[in-house]
């Protein structure tokens, strides 16, 4: 049993886990939200504020609105799952889908300027999925985001 304070790569069961997946003949990568942080720098609280401060209104009867919003978008104590349905509520025009009004300013937000900037977790898997399919082994992701960069 590895010591907590065992370098990672040095501790017995992760040795163990990279011998197996390099002999495995199949290989399901399954990425989740996570995968591109490195790459974005935002967890769910920044991307839900970045996503209200694109889509807002910008009217000047909304403003007293949007800056008690913004405010509450602040509270550290909100869990984000809050938060993001008081954006989705406050913004979301009636008859149209969460995903067709707010994928464009996702888009914004998560891609421009940002091109494939760090992203190293994200290099890693590619790198490891090129790896075992030079091989003629199969690799197959599996990932719930809309993200491009999966794409």
């Amino acid at each position: 049993m590895a010591r907590p304070e065992d370098p990672f790569l040095r501790r017995e069961e992760t040795i163990d886990t990279i011998t197996r997946i390099a002999a495995a003949q199949e290989l399901i990568l399954y990425c989740g939200a996570g995968v591109t942080r490195d790459q974005t720098g935002l967890g769910w609280d920044g991307l839900v504020t970045e996503l209200f401060r694109h889509a807002k209104r910008p009217r000047p009867e909304d403003q007293e609105v949007n800056s008690r919003i913004l405010s509450l978008l602040q509270d550290s104590s909100l869990p984000a799952q809050q938060k993001a349905s008081i954006v989705t509520e406050h913004l979301l025009p009636k008859a149209v889908t969460e995903t067709k009004f707010f994928s464009r300013f996702l888009k914004q937000i998560l891609y421009k300027d940002r091109g494939w900037g760090e992203g190293h977790l994200l290099r890693s898997i590619s790198e490891l999925s090129l790896q075992f399919a030079l091989f003629g082994r199969t690799v197959k992701i599996v990932t719930t985001n809309y993200d491009d960069y999966l794409v």
